[in-house]
């Protein structure tokens, strides 16, 4: 396992304020780390038994999404030859977001610590002397301020242009990926720790949950608010037991 940084502290990204190569706040920092701790791996791995030749990422959730990334980056060619990918892809829409959705995110953050955003054009390095004088756990907190809902998070690996040259949709059908070997796989009820964030008055807290199914209803609307309305019913009619439609057990269960 490795340590990597998150959240605004791994992925603040105002790079267009700043000249090129610049390390102020140039995104996918937490996606270097991984990338150094790799190295390290395969630079050091004939002195644990292991083959530097045959490493293998594994990842969950974030950290499925984390190597799925790995093998579109030009940066981290020939680093690894396999990869696990568990209830993490870079399908999900969380698991990347476009270099402009990430610098509006990051200015709304600066503003949030009182640093001004409207000074990155004339002086980026001033703002940026102030984050840096912003304690930690205020950052922590404030960075919070730009979630959309349920698995909107307000940082994620971004379309740098450096790490991820162009969004990875495009690197996936103009074939520009590593010949990796790939076993993908998915936990089961992998969702039920986020619907305790944005859906807790829907659930009891200390014991079993039986949901009636205009709340199941809801609960879909909300999750997939930005999916058609054909769409959203797909996933109703997928997910619903139809012998047992009012079971509040079982449509509890399917959300």
């Amino acid at each position: 396992s490795m340590q990597y940084r998150v959240g605004a502290f791994g992925f603040l990204y105002l790079n267009k304020y700043f000249s090129p190569g610049s390390e102020e706040a140039p995104g996918n920092m937490g996606l270097w780390d991984q990338q150094l701790a790799i190295r390290w791996i395969k630079d050091n791995a004939r002195a644990f038994g292991g083959d530097p030749e045959l490493i293998t990422l594994f990842g969950e959730s974030a950290g499925g999404g984390s190597v799925s990334l790995h093998m579109l980056s030009p940066e981290m060619k020939g680093l690894f030859k396999r990869g696990i990918l568990q209830s993490g892809t870079l399908n999900a829409p969380w698991s990347w977001m476009t270099g402009e959705r990430a610098q509006d995110i990051g200015k709304v953050l600066v503003d949030d610590c009182n640093c001004n955003s409207s000074l990155l054009a004339a002086d980026p390095s001033l703002v940026m002397d102030c984050m840096r004088g912003v304690d930690a756990k205020t950052i922590s907190v404030q960075q919070w301020n730009s979630y959309t809902g349920i698995l909107g998070f307000p940082s994620a690996p971004t379309v740098d242009g450096v790490f991820l040259p162009k969004d990875p949709d495009t690197m996936m059908k103009e074939g520009n990926f590593h010949n990796t070997e790939v076993l993908l796989g998915s936990n089961q009820d992998e969702g039920t720790y986020f619907l305790l964030y944005d859906f807790l008055d829907y659930f009891e807290k200390d014991g079993p949950s039986f949901l009636q199914r205009e709340k199941f209803l809801e609960i879909v609307d909300t999750i997939f608010k930005d999916f058609s309305k054909i769409k959203r019913e797909a996933i109703v009619f997928q997910y619903t037991d139809w012998e047992e439609i009012t079971d509040g057990y079982l449509n509890q269960k399917m959300i």
